[in-house]
């Protein structure tokens, strides 16, 4: 092991700096999304659309460095440091910038300062906000007789003061001049063009969340850039184009204008013979014709993809006399819909289908004497929702995935084959870009133990609350918070309420080693309609340190007890798999409690992405001995689309359980 970590020690990496486009995720170069979903570490600026980063692998490390004005996550000179790191590890590292990475991106600078380091970097263009947004807004940015030339310039200057040649830009008519990040300068642009001899009537555009379903073009007069931006409450992204092409937009604007008058008016004059009432039930019709289409386009513009996921899963559990085999596969289809009126739709179906016989407890076909996996077969419908997206609100109202934090609360149980996931009404909604707030009904739970009824239940009805707050104070730290009211109508000792609060964060302790840390503390007591009365505590406590491509990580976690009260702290919506131990001993809370001491190890060997962990664990009041746990997990991702993963997990018991080993071997495939 150690001459195989030393090797990958001196492994230099590469950096691809991709453009990411103008925001519409259709818009990226086939070439970039398949850097996304080979990276190993992506690293991505704020106007990104989280539609690419959701085509990362599940392993990959994702770093945000976005910047807005006014708050810069990460200073440029991190992120250039940030690729130097990760890249002289070994890794394949992808900076995933808006629009294109060479227009007023600074992939310039962070090729330079990767090329000084000695590292491979590689570019990847993307189509620039000027273009994209002209062309949705229904304008060229050059055109015979009208726009012999185009000119990209931005508001924002270097400290060294304001060096732009305005005299240039005014003196030419037949130019398109297109001004970047100019919301906060709009009064200095009109007054320096004016100055320079430019008309003030000349014509101007406003594009706010250019290529976005929910794009707004204001046509305006360069004099009257600074009020319109001000009527309308425009907000950053926003572009300024100024230049006689604008008048080609307004035209075409008219021309609908007029055509639509034209065929009114010939329904009109065909209409004259009919009764008045007709056509007062024809009126209604035609008008809901025009949003049918546009509904109808959105469907059409929607995109569908395909994933297998094939799973052999063994276990041996000594308190059972039998072995359990479960070989599954996952099929699922994913449909996502273009935006109407900023909706869109996102319908996705899960089957899971057995390879051979189900000589395995699935909880449904009566096989007690083999141990339990929960991966019951047939088919189900994973995700259903409708989508609301304005400027920095989100709703999303269906069943869908709710993913708060690390999980350790509220999670998906991605593991399984049969998803959690939640029929309920989520607001996400950002005050300002350092700050996160959540807000979640939930109606009802969909567990991993469907679709098929039984016991355990396949659904739960829920009347859930839950709340989550974040604010990142710095690139160092993070601080969140929760409240979670469980309210189970059908499982009455699982309701509870929980309030928490956490502080996370990293930093380079020195060069080329890297500090993590987290910290999480909460409460948890009966609510509604649970029959015991009961106060526990919840503590967690983490560090690592990072380097050459290295983790070393502890983390001790604690679930209190209340003794008297003989419960213990229960999290029954967490992606229980990932904590204490992937041989699952642990999925409900014992009533002493729990502690769970953890070291664990991370890297990559020979192309394979490794962890190793260790679990020592003991009751929070009784003072008994849990027994310990070692899980260790190789993956590796084959191109862009393919995933190989293998995991054993190994639970010597104690004073509580028996002796359980599992072993996994698992194969993904993405279209």
């Amino acid at each position: 092991m150690l001459s195989l970590v030393q090797s990958d020690i001196h492994r230099v990496g590469e950096v691809w700096l991709v453009g990411a486009g103008p925001g519409d995720p259709e818009l990226i170069s086939v070439r970039g999304l398949r850097l996304i979903r080979e990276a190993d570490v992506l690293v991505y600026d704020r106007l990104v659309s989280p539609q690419l980063l959701e085509e990362a692998r599940d392993d990959a490390v994702m770093l945000d460095v976005g910047k807005r004005p006014g708050f810069h996550r990460v200073p440029q000179h991190e992120i250039e440091a940030l690729l130097v790191k990760h890249a002289r590890r070994g890794c394949k590292v992808v900076r995933l910038k808006g629009g294109d990475p060479f227009i007023f991106g600074r992939g310039g600078e962070e090729m330079l300062t990767l090329r000084a380091a000695g590292i491979p970097v590689h570019v990847v263009p993307g189509i620039t906000a000027a273009a994209a947004c002209a062309a949705a807004s229904g304008f060229p940015l050059t055109q015979r007789k009208v726009a012999d030339s185009v000119c990209l310039t931005t508001a924002h200057h270097s400290d060294d003061g304001d060096d732009t040649d305005w005299a240039s830009l005014a003196a030419d008519p037949q130019r398109t001049l297109v001004f970047y990040m100019g919301l906060s300068s709009l009064q200095r642009i009109q007054k320096n063009l004016g100055s320079h001899g430019m008309s003030p009537d000349t014509p101007a555009a406003l594009i706010e969340n250019g290529s976005y379903a929910h794009q707004r073009t204001i046509t305006c007069k360069l004099k009257e850039i600074e009020q319109m931006a001000k009527q309308h409450n425009l907000q950053t992204p926003c572009l300024l184009v100024v230049g006689k092409v604008i008048t080609l937009a307004q035209q075409a604007r008219a021309a609908v204008e007029q055509a639509s008058h034209q065929v009114s008016r010939s329904k009109m004059a065909l209409g004259r013979n009919v009764a008045a009432a007709m056509m007062l039930t024809t009126a209604p019709a035609l008008a809901g014709a025009a949003d049918s289409d546009s509904v109808a386009e959105a469907l059409a513009q929607g995109s569908t993809s395909i994933s297998f996921r094939a799973r052999s899963e063994q276990v041996d559990d000594d308190a059972l006399p039998r072995d359990a085999v479960a070989n599954t596969l996952r099929t699922r289809l994913t449909y996502r819909s273009g935006s109407w009126q900023s909706l869109s739709l996102l319908v996705e179906v899960d089957n899971v289908s057995y390879l051979g016989d189900d000589s395995f407890n699935n909880t449904r076909n009566g096989m007690i004497m083999r141990p339990v996996i929960v991966d019951p077969d047939g088919t189900d419908l994973n995700q259903a929702a409708l989508r609301l997206e304005r400027d920095r609100l989100t709703v999303t109202a269906g069943r869908q995935r709710l993913l708060r934090e690390n999980q350790r609360m509220i999670g998906g149980v991605g593991w399984r084959q049969n998803e959690q996931t939640y029929d309920a009404i989520d607001v996400a909604y950002k005050p300002a870009e350092q700050v996160q707030l959540n807000y979640a009904w939930v109606d009802d739970t969909q567990r991993i133990f469907g679709p098929e009824s039984g016991v355990p239940a396949a659904s739960l009805d829920s009347d859930h609350h839950i709340l989550n707050a974040r604010w990142t104070v710095s690139p160092a730290i993070d601080v969140a918070a929760y409240h979670i009211a469980l309210d189970f109508d059908d499982a009455a000792a699982l309701s509870s309420a929980t309030t928490g609060l956490i502080v996370s964060g990293a930093f380079d302790a020195r060069e080329n080693l890297r500090l993590d840390y987290r910290a999480e503390v909460a409460q948890q007591t009966d609510a509604a309609n649970n029959p015991a009365s009961f106060d526990v505590n919840y503590h967690h406590a983490g560090l690592g340190l990072t380097h050459a491509g290295w983790r070393i990580g502890w983390a001790h976690e604690s679930l209190g007890a209340d003794s008297s009260a003989g419960v213990a702290m229960q999290t029954p919506l967490a992606t229980l798999h990932a904590f204490q131990g992937w041989a699952d001993k642990f999925l409900t809370t014992p009533t002493a409690g729990m502690r769970d001491n953890q070291f664990s190890v991370s890297g990559v060997v020979a192309g394979f992405a490794l962890q190793l962990h260790h679990h020592d664990y003991q009751a929070d009041v009784s003072g008994l001995d849990y027994g310990k746990e070692w899980n260790i997990q190789l993956g590796r991702a084959i191109g862009p689309r393919y995933t190989l993963t293998a995991k054993y997990a190994r639970y010597t018991a104690e004073q509580f359980a028996r002796d359980t080993s599992k072993f996994w071997l698992m194969a993904e495939a993405r279209f």
